[in-house]
């Protein structure tokens, strides 16, 4: 991981990914515009932009005529847990534990699976996850008591 620190990374100012690898020590060149960033990167002023399995692909398509410096890189795989959260208003408890409770029912009951893989498998499969090198970067910036344990709740390469 430490040769990947020591290459610049272009990301949005206010992505909460910019915040994690700053936490780990990666080396920034932040930026205020989405479109810029891939602007810079096929400029060469930074060396990468790290983007999720599911939005890689479908960037790159977009904006292929434009970035004929820009590849996806084929042996390597960030991974950085990042839960997504419900909140609901502490005046509405019961609302919030019908939500817990339903969750839980399709977590035990496969429901919550099904749904995962109808979205997010084909983007796995194209990536080829089972062939490239992971690095775990991890995310300090979860809260406490946030269940990295529970496996039924995590896709994990």
């Amino acid at each position: 991981m430490s040769d990947l620190m020591s290459l610049q990374v272009g990301l949005r100012h206010n992505w909460s990914i910019t915040k994690i690898l700053s936490l780990r020590g990666f080396d920034i060149v932040p930026s205020k515009s989405y479109e810029g960033l891939f602007a810079m990167l096929n400029s060469q002023r930074f060396h990468y932009i790290p983007r999720g399995i599911n939005e890689i692909y479908n960037e790159l398509d977009s904006r292929k005529s434009k970035l004929n410096n820009v590849v996806i890189e084929p042996e390597l795989v960030l991974y950085i847990p990042s839960p997504t959260y419900l909140f609901v208003s502490p005046k509405y408890p019961r609302l919030a534990q019908r939500f817990e409770d339903g969750l839980e029912l399709m977590v035990a009951n496969g429901t919550l699976k099904v749904i995962f893989d109808k979205y997010f498998t084909h983007h796995i499969e194209r990536a080829d996850i089972k062939n490239r090198r992971i690095i775990v970067v991890g995310n300090p910036l979860l809260p406490e008591l946030t269940p990295l344990e529970r496996s039924d709740l995590w896709w994990s390469p």
